[in-house]
């Protein structure tokens, strides 16, 4: 028995062994996690990554954090009902999710007990200050919302995990740098995205429903499977012939499932910029195949034959897809470019984004001196130009928010950081952007990740924000990350 033992801690980061991982919790969270059995499951995942810490297996006792957090549930598969799940990401203690109270345990443990903190000390840079300084700014100006005006403790509270997950995880991954360990948390992230796509796949043809999304019938409803559009990035000559095979079916299923069964306007702008992608690589290749011009405009010809093809397929398709139909008509609504002087022209989940980005700016016209630092965590802004007639509870926003007209969880990332971090939130989110799209070190498919989870997704979901947390982790300048003198035995 001992032997088998020994034998799994030692494959615990091997490739197999990670992929079963991610499909089993993702069938456990899409069945069991809808009933109060999967607190059960989530206790034995919190068992699971302390006995490896325990063991000081502390490599894999994090990549068994990223795992259960990555595949698990954040959201109900019915967003209309919005049953009770329970999950790694939504069972909590003091309305504090699992996942966070155990991602703090990592950041205190090493940068506290371990020491690390004097390392970040030592090799702090002037820019590090200048974020440090602003998010601490905004937590002190949504205390001061708190004490002496309007703002919500909860909403305070709700800003301040989300915020402090992309800062404890960014810290976290710096502890466990390198290589190696970049590999094994690049294949769980593969791994992840593969697993939710053959998972949907299977539960969308077996006629498992369980939820409703825009009048829909779906099967789940996971903000990271949009992300398994760019698995096409994934492949490559040093994976082995098998591993291709999943991650190219896999990318064809991910894209069945969430631009034609279920639907979302970025889900089909991914799919378009990946096409032109697609055609950059194959003309940039140095590769004696693609290198002359007259095979180069063969490429081009049936590349563009492709995305013709693409789209009138997805034309049809929406004839027989009301909800693809809806989002088709969203995401072709934003090319004209009209709805910047009338956003009211636009389907409502787009313009809810227009009128927050809007909204925001009219109301710190309103009120200049949030203007540099923003309102703060747990700040709201007020419709001080566009009224939203169709903002509700169902829709995204809390009933609070609908009832008293402020709103404090915009939608995408450049509205979220304008709101609670002001003119140098908005300054450090386009650095941040122009550092991931000048970074040459890291792969097409992270970059792609990294990049389009910075630009939109920030705000949105915790579980993502580990996402956000370890993009801006990877793109830090090398000579700022902290070395790595935490013991990671097989």
């Amino acid at each position: 028995m001992r032997v088998e033992i020994n034998i799994y801690l030692k494959n615990m980061n091997s490739e197999l062994t990670i992929f079963v991982l991610c499909i089993s919790s993702v069938i456990l969270n899409e069945t069991i996690g809808y009933s109060t059995v999967g607190i059960y499951f989530v206790l034995f995942q919190i068992f699971l990554i302390f006995i490896y810490f325990i063991r000081k297996n502390y490599l894999k006792s994090w990549n068994l954090f990223l795992i259960f957090s990555l595949t698990a549930l954040e959201f109900p598969a019915d967003l209309a009902l919005r049953p009770q799940i329970y999950t790694f990401r939504t069972f909590s203690f003091f309305n504090i999710s699992v996942s966070t109270w155990i991602l703090m345990f990592f950041f205190l443990y090493f940068y506290f007990i371990k020491g690390h903190i004097l390392e970040v000390f030592k090799n702090v840079k002037r820019y590090e200050i200048i974020i440090y300084l602003t998010f601490i700014c905004s937590i002190l100006i949504g205390i001061v919302g708190n004490i002496f005006s309007d703002y919500k403790i909860q909403y305070f509270i709700s800003d301040l995990q989300y915020y402090l997950v992309i800062f404890f995880s960014l810290y976290v991954f710096r502890v466990f740098q390198g290589d190696r360990e970049s590999y094994i948390i690049e294949n769980i992230i593969i791994y992840t995205l593969v697993s939710r796509s053959l998972i949907n796949f299977i539960g969308y043809s077996s006629g498992s429903l369980k939820g409703n999304y825009g009048g829909i019938v779906t099967f789940s409803y996971d903000a990271i499977d949009i992300f398994s559009i760019f698995l096409i990035f994934a492949l490559s000559k040093n994976n082995s012939f098998l591993k291709n095979f999943i991650i190219l079916i896999s990318w064809i299923l991910g894209i069945i499932s969430s631009v034609i069964f279920q639907s979302s306007g970025k889900s089909i702008l991914f799919l378009g910029i990946v096409l032109f992608e697609i055609i950059f690589l194959i003309l940039k290749s140095n590769s004696k195949w693609v290198r002359g011009p007259i095979i180069k405009t063969i490429f081009i010809v049936l590349i563009t034959f492709l995305i013709i093809f693409s789209f009138n397929l997805l034309n049809y398709l929406q004839q027989e897809n009301q909800l693809l139909q809806i989002k088709m008509n969203q995401a072709i609504s934003l090319i004209n470019l009209k709805w910047v002087n009338d956003p009211y022209i636009l389907p409502p989940s787009p313009r809810d984004r227009v009128f927050e980005l809007y909204n925001t700016y009219y109301y710190y016209l309103e009120n200049p001196f949030y203007f540099l630092l923003g309102t703060g965590i747990g700040g709201y802004f007020e419709e001080s130009k566009y009224y939203n007639p169709t903002a509700s509870s169902k829709g995204g926003y809390s009933e609070y928010e609908v009832k008293s007209r402020h709103f404090y969880n915009p939608h995408a990332s450049p509205a979220n950081l304008l709101l609670k971090f002001g003119i140098v939130g908005v300054i450090i989110y386009v650095w941040a952007l122009l550092r991931i799209l000048m970074d040459k070190n890291r792969s097409i498919f992270t970059k792609n990740i990294g990049f389009f989870v910075v630009l939109l997704f920030i705000g949105f979901s915790l579980k993502l924000a580990l996402l956000v947390g370890y993009t801006l982790y990877t793109f830090l300048p090398k000579n700022i990350q902290t070395k790595n003198n935490v013991k990671n035995p097989e």
